[in-house]
C-alpha cells in the first residue's frame, strides 16, 4: 500500500515539477534541483538552503525520498522518477545518486573535509562507477581533491573536481558559539561500510567504563545511516536508565559538539570537522591499528594527522585514566594544522555561488 502511495505522490510531483520548470523557463530563470537519495538522513542538509538565496534569477527546488508532507519548494520523489524531469540547469546531491533529470549538469558535493576513505576497498570500484555519472565533484579541501583524483586517475572521461571549502563547517561557525562543559561525544563511522576499523563492538564496555571512571556526560552519536540498526538500539536499551548517558540522533550536531570538551571516534570524518569547529581534541579508538598498513591507509593524511588533533588509543584499558588534555595546547596544534593543510574556512558559500554563476 505504501509503495502505491509513493508511486502516486511521485507522479503528482513530476507533473508539478515539470510545470514549475516550464513556467520558470518562460521567466528566463535557471533551475537548481537539490536531491537527497536517502530516506532517513535528508534533514542533516539543513545548511544547504542558505546557499540558494543569492540570485532571484534562479529557482531552487528540493526533492528527497524522505516520506513526509512537503510544502513550498520541497517535494517527495522516488529516485527512479528523476529521469522524467524534463530539464534542470543544475542537479545537485550531497549523497551519491543513480538517477538524473533528462537534461542537467550533475554536481556531487562531497561532505568530508579530510582525505577520509570514501568506503571500504571492496566497494570502491562500484562507488567510482556511480560517481563517473557526474559532471562535477565539489570538495571541501585540496586533501579531498586528491582522494577523487586518485579514484579517477585511470579514467579518461571523469568529473571535474573543484575545491570550494566546507559549506557545513562555515555555516555552523557563523551560527554557533562554544559553550564547553564536561561532556564527551562518541561519534563513530558507518560500521556497515568499515567493518575492520569500526569500534561498534567495543561501545558498550567503553561507555560502561567512562560512566564508572569519569564524571563526564556521555553523548553517543551513531552514524545517521546506522541509527535504526539493532546494534544501536541494543546500546540504547543497555544505558537508557543511566543518568549521564544520552543517545544523540539530532539532525544538527552543532549544539552537542559546541557543548562538549572531547570527542571519541574510530575513523569517522567528523573527527576533523569537530576539531576544526570546536578546537577541541579527539581520541581515535583504533583496536585494529595494525590493519592500516595492510589496507593501504597508513599513507593517508587522515591517519597521519590524528596526533595533531588528539591521541590514538588502541586498547579500551587506556580509557581508564582518561588523558588530561590541555585545551590550549590542542587549540594551537589544531590551528597550526588548519594552516598547514590549507583548510579554507569562511569562503565556501561565496565560492559555491561563484561556481554556479560561472557554469
Amino acid at each position: 500500500m505504501i509503495k502505491i502511495l509513493k508511486f502516486i505522490i511521485s507522479v503528482k510531483t513530476i507533473l508539478k515539477i515539470n510545470f514549475i520548470i516550464i513556467a520558470k523557463k518562460i521567466q528566463k530563470k535557471k533551475i537548481i534541483i537539490f536531491y537527497h537519495p536517502a530516506k532517513d538522513i535528508f534533514a542533516i542538509n539543513y545548511y544547504l538552503k542558505s546557499l540558494f538565496k543569492f540570485d532571484k534569477s534562479y529557482e531552487f527546488l528540493i526533492l528527497s525520498q524522505e516520506f513526509k508532507a512537503y510544502s513550498g519548494n520541497e517535494f517527495f520523489l522516488v529516485d527512479r522518477f528523476l529521469s522524467m524531469i524534463i530539464h534542470s540547469d543544475f542537479f545537485i546531491t550531497n549523497n551519491v545518486c543513480d538517477y538524473f533529470p533528462f537534461i542537467s549538469k550533475r554536481i556531487y558535493i562531497h561532505h568530508d573535509i579530510y582525505d577520509t576513505p570514501l568506503t571500504s576497498k571492496k566497494k570502491e570500484a562500484g562507488l567510482k562507477q556511480r560517481l563517473l555519472k557526474y559532471n562535477f565533484v565539489l570538495v571541501s579541501s585540496d586533501l579531498g581533491k586528491i582522494v577523487f583524483e586518485n579514484l579517477f586517475k585511470q579514467e579518461q572521461h571523469k568529473p571535474e573536481i573543484i575545491s570550494i571549502g566546507y559549506l557545513k563547517l562555515d555555516f555552523l561557525i557563523q551560527k554557533y558559539k562554544q559553550k564547553k562543559n564536561r561532556s564527551i561525544v562518541i561519534a563513530i563511522t558507518n560500521f556497515n561500510a568499515f567493518r575492520d576499523f569500526s569500534c561498534i563492538e567495543y561501545i558498550v564496555p567503553l561507555i560502561d567504563l567512562l560512566l564508572k571512571s569519569t564524571n563526564y556526560k556521555i553523548f553517543f552519536r551513531p552514524h545517521p545511516s546506522n541509527q535504526s540498526d539493532k546494534k544501536v538500539i541494543d546500546i540504547l536499551k543497555k544505558f537508557r536508565n543511566k543518568k549521564r548517558f544520552y543517545l544523540d540522533k539530532s539532525k544538527n550536531y552543532a549544539k552537542v559538539y559546541f557543548n562538549s570538551s572531547l570527542m571519541i571516534t574510530d575513523l569517522s570524518g567528523t573527527a576533523y570537522t569537530y576539531a576544526f569547529l570546536t578546537k577541541n581534541p579527539v581520541i581515535f579508538f583504533s583496536p585494529n591499528e595494525h590493519l592500516l598498513k595492510t589496507k593501504g591507509y597508513d599513507k593517508i593524511n587522515f591517519f597521519i594527522d590524528r596526533n595533531q588533533i588528539g591521541k590514538v588509543y588502541q586498547k579500551i584499558e587506556m580509557f581508564k585514566k582518561l588523558a588530561n588534555f590541555d585545551q590550549k595546547i590542542y587549540k594551537k596544534k589544531i590551528l597550526k594544522l588548519i594552516n598547514k593543510r590549507d583548510i579554507n574556512i569562511g569562503s565556501s558559500k561565496d565560492k559555491f555561488q561563484k561556481f554556479i554563476k560561472n557554469n
